[in-house]
């Protein structure tokens, strides 16, 4: 029966999880900043198109 030795180093897994939640986290901020200014500019185009009239 032969016996594996492995001398080799092992390779530290890296963890990748605070990057994904910050990742995730960024892109629901842009996306909610992203909606909030459309809003608003909508809204200030119907206030604008209001006191035209």
């Amino acid at each position: 029966m032969l016996a594996e030795i492995n001398l080799l180093p092992q390779k530290q897994q890296r963890n990748y999880t605070n990057i994904l939640v910050i990742l995730i986290v960024a892109v629901m901020l842009l996306c909610a900043t992203l909606t909030i200014f459309s809003l608003l500019n909508k809204k200030n185009g119907q206030i604008a198109q209001l006191e035209q009239e």
